[in-house]
């Protein structure tokens, strides 16, 4: 900052002021704070991936890594020890790895390894302590190991890790509780309420494309306490992906690196989470696993089907942006944002919209293995909802347009309607005007009825909220 006060003396003096420059160094003396942090699926060292390393040498484990390191820091789950120990416990599947490949971890760009996991007793207490013991050597920090937050403070933005495990024969493991989780949590908030947490935990059912039951429950119970984010592992498969109070839930990241080989096991994600002014954005890359290795994933075809399998749940909507996605609450989505599709996910369709320009959108349904023609609509964008607005058993989807019409030349907030009938998108209601002006709008669903409900604004300013019914050929208010 002294350096710019100097320039702009010395621009005074020899009056040769000039604003522009000035300007400048200001904006580059304020640069904004961004943390990123990466966080992977299951890592497994031994068996298949043990075999490749040892013959192809472990620049494998370094530039498989590396390919998809993007953040300030990475987090993985090591299943299995460092250890050069044999004494191991009596179970099917005991995992370890060479100690020296830890070098190969942190030289990749791991920052954190979680060790909370139903593999980091393998070989034991002491195939534990040594585990623990090589990667604080390697400069890269453990969690999971304590019953305590882990703190990040890195460019003065501060946010808290927990890795915890939940999955049968964890006792030895300080975090295997429900209740001692929670109480973890609800303390830390306590003490610390305006540093975000994220979990990073062991649970679930092997092979399982689903969450159970009880999952989504402690999930809700987890994001109510404080958790703003919360990332799974354990099933070897992608699971379910969810907002919860527009926080995100992942329920299963699935493999990072690992021999996969039975259904399911050979694709993975990859979140990162941007903590930005205070503000929390994730982002999920799919990859595959290539001889047991991630690679990209950015066919047309896995993303197909991605958006068309059970993935994601209902009302999210998923942004591309560069080489990611962006994962958002569809009733979050800011159309005036910087990007040019958008793909809004329900139980019922996958709806996609695209961008021509600021006042030209397309937008198609996809459903089980059909997909609608574009349809275009000009205006304002500003709101997408996805319902059976007439209960007449089709998806409808309802669009918030600013725009003039021919009987009315202000630019005013209409609501257009289509519906998805055999394949083919058409007009429900091109309406244009309600009782008073557009402000906003979502659907209402009530003993089997819906209703659109509709934020409006009276000539006098007034701002009331009104909920229409669908009766025949339109909108009748509900008394």
């Amino acid at each position: 900052m002294i350096y710019v006060y100097r320039i702009f003396i010395f621009y005074f003096k020899k009056k040769y002021f000039v604003l522009p420059i000035l300007l400048f160094l200001l904006a580059c003396d304020k640069q904004e704070n961004v943390l990123t942090i990466d966080i992977t699926g299951d890592i497994i060292l031994d068996r298949g991936v043990k075999d490749q390393i040892e013959l192809h040498g472990s620049y494998l484990l370094d530039s498989s890594i590396r390919n998809f390191k993007e953040g300030d820091l990475m987090l993985v789950n090591y299943e299995g020890a460092f250890t050069s120990t044999k004494t191991k416990q009596k179970d099917q599947y005991n995992f370890k790895a060479n100690p020296l490949l830890a070098s190969n971890l942190h030289d990749a760009g791991i920052t954190h390894i979680s060790l909370a996991n139903n593999h980091s007793f393998d070989y034991l207490q002491k195939g534990f302590e040594e585990t623990h013991q090589v990667i604080s050597k390697h400069n890269m920090v453990a969690i999971g190991v304590d019953c305590k937050v882990e703190i990040i403070d890195h460019k003065g933005i501060k946010v808290g890790l927990i890795a915890s495990s939940l999955v049968n024969s964890n006792d030895h493991l300080c975090l295997s509780d429900k209740e001692k989780l929670k109480k973890l949590i609800l303390d830390f908030k306590l003490n610390e309420p305006n540093i975000p947490i994220f979990l990073y935990i062991h649970w679930g059912s092997e092979l399982q494309s689903s969450p159970e039951e009880w999952q989504r429950d402690f999930a809700d119970e987890l994001i109510k306490i404080g958790v703003d984010g919360i990332f799974g592992h354990h099933p070897h498969v992608i699971q379910t992906i969810e907002f919860i109070d527009n926080k995100p839930v992942i329920y299963s990241l699935g493999n990072f690196i690992a021999d996969a080989y039975l259904p399911g096991t050979k694709s993975g994600l990859i979140a990162h989470i941007e903590i930005k002014n205070g503000t929390i954005n994730t982002y999920i890359n799919f990859i595959k696993l290539d001889r047991f290795f991630p690679s990209s994933a950015i066919s047309n075809d896995l993303y197909e089907n991605a958006f068309r399998s059970k993935y994601f749940n209902s009302n999210i909507c998923i942004i591309p942006s560069g080489n990611k996605w962006l994962l958002r609450p569809s009733d979050n989505v800011v159309f005036r944002e910087a990007f040019n599709e958008w793909y809004f996910y329900t139980d019922e369709a996958l709806v996609m919209v695209k961008r021509i320009s600021p006042e030209h959108y397309l937008f198609r349904i996809a459903q089980k293995d059909s997909v609608s023609q574009a349809i275009s609509v000009y205006g304002r964008l500003s709101e997408l909802e996805i319902a059976d607005i007439n209960d007449d058993g089709f998806v409808d989807v309802l669009l918030g347009i600013t725009k003039k019409v021919k009987f009315d030349a202000h630019f005013n907030k209409r609501i257009q309607i289509y519906t998805l009938k055999n394949r083919i998108l058409q007009p429900l209601w091109l309406g244009t005007k309600f009782i008073d002006e557009v402000i906003s709008f979502n659907i209402e669903c009530n003993e089997g009825v819906t209703y659109l409900k509709i934020k409006e604004k009276t000539n006098n300013g007034q701002i009331l909220i009104r909920k229409y019914v669908w009766e025949e050929f339109g909108f009748a208010l509900n008394k």
